[in-house]
């Protein structure tokens, strides 16, 4: 494989495929576990982003 392209890198440049990776954006995702998770410490429910009733 000479290159890999992807839309958006969540990754943070460590997704490692093997090959140069070019992105057209960068997002950082943010994880958190069950003990410091904001939403869980306000007893808050979560949701899936983006998903709605249609």
């Amino acid at each position: 494989m000479v290159g890999a392209g992807v839309l958006v890198d969540r990754s943070g440049g460590a997704a490692g495929l093997g090959a140069r990776t070019e992105s057209l954006a960068q997002i950082p995702a943010v994880s958190y576990s069950p003990e410091e998770c904001p939403l869980c410490g306000k007893g808050l429910p979560f949701g899936k982003p983006g998903s709605r009733k249609v």
